[in-house]
């Protein structure tokens, strides 16, 4: 007989999942507006080599420069604003728990277990959902955007690119293997 399935970890950020996914997407608009403003710049690079000064491209790198910024931070604010939610709901709900139990366990476990729980974890999971969301999907999309983008330009640059991150992947994994059997050993 199968032992029940454990719940995910990940329900705990049920409540905000919505807002966490919104940051994302908004990571993930900025990392494209980055990507835009590199591509201006390589412009702007090879006009000058040749000569040519189109200022109105210096305009659309700042623009955009600016727009990935402003971008990139509101998807921090949405983040920040959806762990400041889910800290309250989180330590709202752990009181409402411990209203329920006996004084004896309180005594028995602790104010600093309790201080930790109800101060340390929360914290340290605001800044899982507050910081890394946002920095996550960026480390996603970016490499992705940047492929689609050489694959535009030049689809053989697009398989080197592939190409080397294979190599270097299988080079890591083999390397993490070998460090996880010598600290095995």
């Amino acid at each position: 007989m199968s032992q029940p399935k454990a719940p995910s970890p990940w329900r705990i950020i049920d409540p905000v999942r919505p807002q966490i996914r919104r940051a994302m997407a908004i990571a993930t608009a900025a990392a494209v507006l980055s990507t835009a403003a590199l591509l201006v710049m390589a412009q702007i690079l090879k006009d000058l080599l040749t000569g040519r000064a189109d200022w109105w491209l210096a305009a659309l790198l700042l623009v955009l420069t600016l727009a990935a910024f402003a971008v990139r931070a509101y998807a921090f604010r949405v983040s920040h604003l959806a762990a400041f939610h889910l800290e309250t709901l989180l330590r709202s709900q752990l009181a409402e728990r411990l209203a329920q139990v006996s004084l004896g366990f309180l005594h028995d476990r602790g104010a600093a277990a309790l201080t930790k729980v109800m101060q340390d974890d929360v914290r340290g999971l605001h800044v899982f959902v507050a910081d890394s969301t946002p920095l996550y999907a960026r480390a996603y999309a970016a490499p992705l955007i940047a492929f689609v983008v050489l694959l535009v330009v030049d689809w053989r640059l697009a398989l080197v690119a592939a190409a080397v991150l294979t190599v270097g992947m299988v080079i890591f994994g083999l390397v993490m293997r070998g460090a996880s059997e010598s600290t095995a050993a």
